[in-house]
């Protein structure tokens, strides 16, 4: 991996931030970097890990606007009563990388024939390389009859063990999306098994 690293000239990149007169009413900064990062979930965290350190500090950035970090694999235990929302939080600050600089946007363009990216506060971030790791944006409009998604801390909170007594008066239906999404193996291990055990013990 070294050698690699080299060959790129990873290992001699260091963080350059200049500021230039701006039209508009606050100035805008500019930045450059070895390996930008879009996106702070357990991807992109794990992408800026292993590289910052490898490469000299700051020659790293992580794009993220959200200072929650939320382990989403959990959610399924949430989603089954077994654990709480609570514990799939972390401060998204104690998650990433030391070594890596973390800028607290999102980003409101990609030009990769410029090896560019714009944030929404119209900052420019110039790289040499990129990772993108920004997630799915889920429609939850497209899921009917009142469906309960567990892919984000507000709808895994409606626990299923509130509705088990429903369930049991009826019939329960576990749907699993034709589309991809993140963390497939989740829409059968809470929905079906999980479940299943709840409603039994109940």
């Amino acid at each position: 991996m070294n050698k690699v690293l080299c060959k790129f000239g990873l290992e001699s990149s260091k963080l350059v931030v200049s500021r230039y007169l701006s039209v508009s009413a606050s100035n805008k900064t500019k930045y450059t970097c070895k390996l930008l990062v879009v996106g702070g979930g357990s991807g992109g965290c794990t992408v800026a890990a292993k590289f910052s350190r490898r490469l000299k500090k700051g020659s790293v950035i992580v794009l993220e606007p959200s200072s929650d970090h939320y382990y989403q694999p959990l959610f399924t235990l949430v989603g089954a009563g077994v654990t709480s929302v609570a514990a799939t939080r972390r401060d998204a600050a104690s998650v990433l990388p030391s070594n890596a600089v973390w800028i607290q946007d999102s980003a409101k363009s990609i030009k990769p024939s410029q090896n560019v990216v714009i944030t929404s506060r119209g900052d420019e971030i110039s790289y040499e390389y990129a990772v993108i790791a920004a997630g799915l944006k889920n429609d939850y409009d497209k899921i009917a009859h009142q469906a309960c998604p567990q892919y984000t801390p507000r709808s895994t909170r409606r626990r299923p063990g509130r509705t088990s007594g429903a369930s049991k008066a009826g019939r329960r239906c576990s749907h699993s999306p034709t589309r991809p999404s993140s963390v497939p193996g989740r829409r059968r291990r809470s929905p079906t098994w999980l479940m299943l055990t709840l409603i039994r013990k109940t």
